[in-house]
Parts: C-alpha cells; structure tokens; sequence
C-alpha cells in the first residue's frame, strides 16, 4: 500500500493453498501466478518487476540473474554459502538471529523460528535501504 505495488506471488502448484491464505490476509487483492509460470516465464516476470521478495530459492537466484532488486529471506540456511551470489542489482540479506545454531539446514524444523522471526517492518526497513523508491511509485 505505501508504494502503490502491484503484488505477484508466485510458486509452484503446491504453493497455490500458501498463496490463497496469503491473500486472504491482504488489504488488496494480488495476482496469484503460483502454478502458472515456468522457469522462463518467472524469469521474464521477474526482469520486469521493481522487486523481488524471496527466500533462499532458485527463484531468488533468477531474481540474481535478471538484475532485478532483491530482498533474500534467510533462515537455516547460510547466505555466504547458497547465495545470493553475485548480485548485480540492490540486494538485501535478512536473517534474524533467534538462539538456534544458525545455519543449521534444518529445512524439516517444525518451530521454524528463523523465518517467523523476519516482520513485514523488516521488509519495509529493507526497501528503504535499497534506495529503490522511484522505481517503486513511492506515494
């Protein structure tokens, strides 16, 4: 709402549940592409998106390639080993410091601390460090 954004949730066809529900918590309605793209077409979405928010995926590492501005959601996993490797668009790491033995790639973990532990303000903070806000129509 603050940037006026279009929003594109993407995923694979087991992602479509997660997106609905996501949605439904959603002042405004986005566009829900889960199950409907494939790699070369998230691409493309991707290379003309202002942004990108992802965990550490292989659709964060085409967000890389594209050049488009990142924002990486890290939990068990380590950023200096999987990436985001070489960004050569503003990119943004974060993962939050939670008590547990991070990374521990425990992608089973069924507290998921790590990850429920990143707010939307952390977001938020992120696109203002990015410095991106004329390509996000900032009102």
């Amino acid at each position: 709402e603050r940037y006026n954004a279009k929003i594109v949730i993407t995923g694979s066809q087991s992602d479509i549940k997660l997106a609905q529900e996501i949605t439904d918590k959603m002042k405004h309605t986005p566009i829900i592409a889960s199950g409907r793209t494939n790699l070369k077409e998230l691409g493309a979405l991707f290379r003309f998106s202002d942004l990108v928010i992802s965990a550490d995926t292989g659709p964060m590492h085409i967000a890389v390639c594209m050049q488009t501005p990142l924002i990486a959601l890290f939990g068990p996993t380590s950023p200096d080993i999987t990436g985001p490797y070489a960004a050569r668009g503003p990119t943004k790491v974060i993962q939050k410091d939670v008590g547990c033995n991070i990374p521990c790639y425990n992608l089973d973990c069924k507290q998921n601390r790590c990850m429920q532990a990143i707010t939307v303000d952390d977001v938020l903070k992120a696109i203002e460090e990015l410095k991106i806000y004329p390509l996000l129509h900032k009102r």
